[in-house]
């Protein structure tokens, strides 16, 4: 999938919250694939997970259970019109 620019900056942005701030974890599950190796972010309004090399990964808004995006193996393979909900969210992160 190709992302415009700002779609881009966006999972920048989200992977850039998981580097800060998110926990070590060894039994994540994204795209139905368990025990993974990664970090996770999540707060009230965003859930962020991914592996170690960020070839898979997730991105959800937590209030309409949306899935904002999907990585596998480091490619786009979905991305919701709901991310321009969370911009100023992960901006203040």
């Amino acid at each position: 999938m190709i992302l415009t620019v700002d779609k881009a900056n966006f999972i920048n942005s989200c992977y850039q919250i998981l580097d800060k701030l998110g926990e070590d974890k060894n039994d994540l599950v994204i795209l139905g694939k368990e025990n993974i190796t990664g970090k996770l972010y999540e707060d009230d309004i965003i859930y962020i997970a991914a592996d170690a090399d960020k070839k898979v990964g997730e991105i959800e808004r937590k209030l309409t259970k949306t899935i904002i995006s999907f990585i596998e193996n480091g490619e786009v393979i979905s991305f919701s019109p709901e991310y321009v909900f969370l911009i100023d969210h992960v901006q203040n992160l």
